[in-house]
């Protein structure tokens, strides 16, 4: 069991980084709000994702919404996806080495700071954000207001 999370331990802080040695004294927080967001959209180490996740009976489509509308050079956290397929159970935390891999994929990369937001303010956001907390991401914060704060 040890052998597992040190393997975790060292697999998150090789793929994705960690530490809180970098953090700006902007980011002492768990949230960013939309003007600091706003000012660094430029920053090539900043990864902002739209986490938004409905509950299946409201019949609205996460990805479509995310495509019609969403922060610029935002990516999709696609919540059914980066998850343990293999359990019967919904939206269970995958394992390290996936979780890596689908971030690699997204181009998140050691040093990067994350940002994540939804179309509800603060509903699935909070998911994404503990699943990257969980994988051992220290650099990783939730818009205040999400979405509806960015478009006010």
């Amino acid at each position: 069991m040890v052998y597992k999370y040190e393997l975790r331990l060292k697999l998150n802080e090789k793929i994705l980084g960690s530490g809180d040695a970098h953090m700006e004294p902007a980011l002492k927080s768990w949230f960013v709000d939309t003007d600091w967001l706003n000012s660094q959209l430029g920053d090539p180490n900043l990864v902002v994702f739209d986490a938004t996740w409905y509950l299946p009976g409201t019949r609205t489509d996460a990805r479509q919404q995310y495509l019609e509308e969403h922060i610029p050079n935002s990516l999709f956290f696609d919540i059914d996806d980066i998850s343990d397929l293999n359990s019967p159970l919904p939206h269970m935390l995958p394992n390290p080495i996936k979780f890596s891999s689908r971030m690699r994929r997204l181009g998140v990369g050691d040093g990067m700071k994350i940002v994540i937001y939804d179309h509800l303010d603060l509903f699935s956001a909070a998911r994404a954000w503990w699943m990257f907390r969980i994988m051992g991401v220290t650099e990783v914060y939730v818009l205040d207001g999400g979405m509806r704060k960015w478009t006010d």
